[in-house]
Parts: structure tokens; C-alpha cells; sequence
């Protein structure tokens, strides 16, 4: 007898199990669409069941926080029979991991592409202040059109959340955590970035760094992940100095997501040598890209907010930009952030001074220009909130993980630092206060 869900949802059949549930394609009949309900495993404690159904509920909270092409939407969250089950959007394709066990092994390029989309998800995670905690092959779907897509951030770690689990508890799978969580330190960023190298080295070499055989025991395992030698990747090409960067045991020598995300886009777009050919005399020839002023008075003089955002994102990475956005009105320039993706904005930045920085910043609404200025080098960061106004700056700081505002008041003098934690909400400075 088939199953129907808030009699809307047509269960079909199981797409996958695990320890948290299983997750199972079904039919939305309002909508007629196809959908993945996630469910929760009925515990037979009544208390463990309650801890479970918190968890499923959090994992929602999670996800519909998070906005990214690599991360599954969640569309609702459903009660039946008292227990929760969450509404998805559904990817058909394989996981990492069938495909590791079909092809054994896959080239570099396809590794790079993988990780440059996963490196994605995982910086719009992190910067709303979700960990994933459970980066591995089986948590990685690859879509017949080469889509890639982080899933199950059923272990994920809110920032602000309150823990759901014991403190003696380790939280993840054994082969795939950073080595400082076996050392009982709080979960951070840098933990992710290691189980997406195990992940790569995986994927490229073919075999578990610290788990080559499935037969070994869990002891072992968690010996090799903190003490054992990390093996030397053989089959990883170019990638091979970036699996040993994110499998660095020192979480502060750890490539950073900006810095793989270079590498990765380095793998799979390389520079090709400028050729060098003896100079001739010749006429200087009219330029073919108009000079810096007439293509700041075509944006100007665009008919459409779009097609000034157009004429901006184009700019973008141009030795041009940073006198072009000049001579742009920073209200324009900053409101063309909030329409741009993560690393466009770093570019366009980037092309900029620190003042002229801290002016665009200053026209963006508290949630983007929080986002910004999470993605900065702290020096960087500092120095854009000492710039602003006092109750913009704490407007902003207010949306910045915790932890990353509490770098950037260290950075900066005691005395601004003193006025920007007095103008926090209470919450906000208290969860800051913890990290300082």
C-alpha cells in the first residue's frame, strides 16, 4: 500500500539510508513536481527520539538559511504521525562515492571541478555560520549535467545554536575528521577544509588516506588521522600540493577556501606564457576598449539598474575596474554587490582602495555588506569597519560570525573596539565575548 505524506506527498521509492534517516523520492501532487523527503529514524528511547527530531528540525533551519547552485533548496518541513520529515528539492545522479567504487578513480580535471563547487557551498556555509562537520564521497551528488551538490548537513553546527549534543561526544565520520577534533577542540571552518581534502585524495587516488582498507578498525583509524604519515598523493597531478595544503594537521597552516579556490580555478584554467617578439615602430593605434571615463558615462548612462549591474560584473578582473568603479557613485557600486556572487565581489573590491572600500561598503545593506566583509583578511576587514560609522559598523558586525568579529575588534584600537561591543545587542555581544 503506497504511503502519502500531509496527503500531498506520494512516497515512491528509498533514495538512500543512514544514521540520522533515510531520504526518499515522492511526488508532490499539488505541485506535481518530484521531491526528496528526508525522514527521521523512530528511536525506540522516547528521549533519544526527541534528540532526533531536533535534530531534523535544526538541519532544516540549516539549510533554508543557505543559498547556493551546490546546495539543495529546502522547500518545507511536514509533520506526520508526530515526526518530522523535510521537504527538498530532489537531484537525480550518484554520489562521489558510487562513482569512486564504479571508475575507481577520477582524473584531476574532474577532481578540481568537484571541489571548486563543493569549495562554493562551503563558503556560503561558513558564512552564514554553518559548519557541514560531515564532508566525505557519499555526502557529494553529481547530476547527469555535471551538477555538483553538498548534501546532508544533518550534523551541521549553527553558529549561536544551542549544542545538541554531549561535549564527550564526536560528532562526524572517523576517517574524514580533522585531526584537532580528536583533541576535543569546538568544531571551526578548518575542519571542513580537511574533510574535503581527504575527500579529493579519495577521489584522485582512489583509496582512503587514513583508511586504505575497509576492514580497519576504528582505533587505528583515529590513530592514523591524528599520528599516522599522511600518504603522498601519486595520481593527482597538479592538485597534488593542494591535498597536502588541506591536510595539513595545523589548522592555521590549512589552505584556506579563498586560497583553494584559486589553486582548483589554476588547475582548470591555466595562464598560458605571453610569448615575448622584438618591438617594431609603428603608429600608436586608437585604443579598442574605451578609456576608463567613457565607460564609466556608459554605465551611467544605461537605461536600467541591469544593465549597469551588466556593464559592472564585466569589468570585473579588468586592469581597467579600479579606475572605472572610480569614477562610479559608491551608492551605485554598492548596491550592485548585493547582485553579485561571493568571488565577483572579492575581485571588484580587490580592484579598489581601502577607502574607497569602506564608501562602497558603507551604501550596502548590514546583511551583504556582512557578508563582505566576513570573506576579508581580517587586517582588511578591521580596517573597513574603522572606517564606517560607528552604528553602521555594529549593524554590520552584527551579521559577521561571532568568532570573526572578535578577530576583527582585536585588530583594531581598544577604544573602537570598546564602542562597537557597547553598541552590539546583548545576545551578539555575549556570543563575541566568548571568542575574544
Amino acid at each position: 500500500m503506497e504511503r502519502v505524506l500531509g496527503e500531498r506527498f506520494r512516497l515512491v521509492s528509498r533514495l538512500g539510508r543512514g544514521g540520522m534517516g533515510s531520504v526518499w523520492l515522492a511526488e508532490d501532487a499539488m505541485l506535481d513536481r518530484r521531491v526528496a523527503l528526508k525522514e527521521l529514524v523512530r528511536q525506540r528511547d522516547p528521549r533519544d527520539h526527541e534528540a532526533f527530531r531536533r535534530r531534523a528540525l535544526r538541519e532544516a533551519r540549516a539549510l533554508a538559511r543557505l543559498r547556493h547552485p551546490a546546495i539543495v533548496q529546502v522547500y518545507d518541513v511536514i509533520i506526520d504521525a508526530g515526526d518530522p520529515w523535510i521537504v527538498m528539492e530532489y537531484v537525480p545522479g550518484r554520489s562521489l562515492a558510487e562513482v569512486i567504487a564504479a571508475e575507481k578513480r577520477v582524473d584531476e580535471r574532474v577532481a578540481a571541478q568537484i571541489g571548486l563547487r563543493v569549495a562554493g557551498a562551503l563558503n556560503a556555509a561558513h558564512k552564514a555560520g554553518v559548519l557541514h562537520r560531515d564532508v566525505k564521497p557519499h555526502n557529494i551528488l553529481l547530476s547527469p549535467d555535471e551538477r555538483v551538490y553538498l548534501v546532508d548537513f544533518g550534523i551541521a553546527s549553527l553558529t549561536g545554536a544551542d549544542p545538541m549534543t554531549e561535549a564527550h561526544m564526536m560528532i562526524g565520520t572517523v576517517e574524514y575528521m580533522a585531526p584537532e577534533r580528536f583533541a576535543g577542540k569546538e568544531a571551526q571552518p578548518p575542519g571542513d577544509l580537511w574533510s574535503l581534502g581527504v575527500t579529493l585524495f579519495q577521489a584522485l587516488e582512489g583509496y582512503s588516506p587514513f583508511r586504505p582498507d575497509e576492514a580497519m578498525e576504528l582505533p587505528a583509524t583515529i590513530h592514523a588521522v591524528v599520528n599516522g604519515k599522511v600518504p603522498d598523493p601519486v595520481r593527482a597531478g597538479a592538485l597534488a600540493p593542494v591535498l597536502r595544503r588541506l591536510l595539513d594537521r595545523d589548522p592555521l597552516r590549512r589552505m584556506t577556501l579563498t586560497e583553494l579556490a584559486r589553486a582548483l580555478r589554476d588547475v582548470l584554467h591555466p595562464r598560458e606564457p605571453i610569448p615575448t617578439f622584438p618591438e617594431v615602430s609603428r603608429p600608436e593605434p586608437r585604443p579598442l576598449i574605451p578609456p576608463p571615463a567613457e565607460r564609466a558615462s556608459a554605465i551611467l548612462d544605461a537605461a536600467s539598474f541591469t544593465d549597469r549591474l551588466a556593464l559592472i560584473t564585466a569589468l570585473i578582473g579588468s586592469e581597467a575596474a579600479a579606475d572605472v568603479v572610480g569614477l562610479l557613485p559608491a551608492a551605485l557600486v554598492g548596491r550592485a554587490l548585493g547582485h553579485l556572487s561571493p568571488s565577483q565581489v572579492a575581485a571588484l573590491l580587490d580592484a579598489l582602495g581601502p577607502a574607497a572600500q569602506a564608501a562602497v561598503i558603507a551604501e550596502t545593506d548590514s546583511r551583504t555588506a556582512a557578508g563582505v566583509v566576513s570573506g576579508m583578511p581580517v587586517p582588511e576587514a578591521a580596517g573597513v569597519i574603522a572606517a564606517l560609522p560607528l552604528e553602521q559598523a555594529a549593524a554590520v558586525l552584527t551579521y559577521v560570525p561571532p568568532r570573526a568579529t572578535a578577530a576583527i575588534l582585536a585588530s583594531g584600537s581598544d577604544a573602537r573596539a570598546a564602542a562597537l561591543l557597547a553598541a552590539l545587542s546583548d545576545s551578539v555581544r555575549t556570543q563575541v565575548l566568548r571568542h575574544r
